[in-house]
């Protein structure tokens, strides 16, 4: 039997990451499809950040960053 512990480190910062994004975006009137455009990305993978179901990487991230008008430590605190 699996022995039950701490989640792992990037389970962790994917929930702060979707915390801290959802929390941000909504308080700014922003919506997922517009963030996706941005980013140039599909709306289904901001809907899955938003979920906590995984985060942008690399240049996504600073994307989604700047049309938040936060720095990236800023969604990963």
């Amino acid at each position: 039997m699996a022995k039950m512990g701490r989640p792992p480190k990037d389970l962790e910062m994917i929930k702060r990451f979707s915390e801290n994004f959802e929390r941000i975006r909504k308080a700014k009137h922003i919506t997922q499809k517009m963030v996706a455009d941005y980013a140039k990305v599909q709306p289904q993978a901001v809907s899955y950040w938003s979920r906590g179901l995984s985060m942008p990487s690399g240049k996504t991230l600073g994307l989604a960053a700047e049309f938040l008008g936060v720095s990236r430590e800023e969604l990963l605190k």
